[in-house]
């Protein structure tokens, strides 16, 4: 019956057919949703999803730190709360050379609009890395085309001539 049902409902899972029997012989013992499901993939009546692939690690960085101001490293380093009851989060940035601590500004928040400002007056006063290294979370990337944040963009247009 659990077969004749699923080619029926192609589409519904062990849980829905198993509801759909169990209304319709209430006074019959059923088994379990798990041994449905074996029975259903016995059968042949199971398709392997797609799974996406994984980005995977890019790797170990391969631009050196061989000059003062050539790379510059940035990090969220959590959050915590303050005694007034804020969180604060703060953001770092350092000379990947010297390990010179360019910034530390506290933010009430990991958006683009509250870290934009901390990079403008680090730019402004130190000059444009050649690189920034971060660990790619937010507010340095997202899950979006090319894992690029606004931030990541406006840097890029910060540094292109005109």
């Amino acid at each position: 019956m659990i077969v004749q049902a699923r080619q029926r409902h192609p589409s519904w899972g062990a849980k829905k057919l198993l509801a759909l029997l169990r209304r319709r012989h209430p006074e019959w013992k059923w088994p379990a949703i798990s041994t449905v499901a074996d029975i259903l993939k016995r059968n042949g009546l199971v398709t392997k999803s797609q799974r996406r692939p994984s980005q995977g690690h890019p790797g170990k960085p391969d631009t050196p730190m061989d000059r003062p101001n050539a790379v510059w490293t940035t990090d969220c380093k959590g959050e915590f709360k303050t005694l007034d009851g804020f969180y604060c989060y703060p953001l770092t940035v350092a000379d990947g050379f010297s390990r010179f601590l360019l910034g530390c500004q506290g933010l009430h928040s990991t958006s683009y609009e509250n870290s934009k400002p901390v990079f403008v007056g680090l730019f402004k006063e130190y000059g444009l890395p050649d690189v920034m290294r971060s660990d790619n979370g937010v507010p340095f990337a997202t899950t979006a085309i090319a894992r690029l944040s606004k931030l990541s963009f406006w840097s890029d247009r910060a540094r292109a001539p005109g």
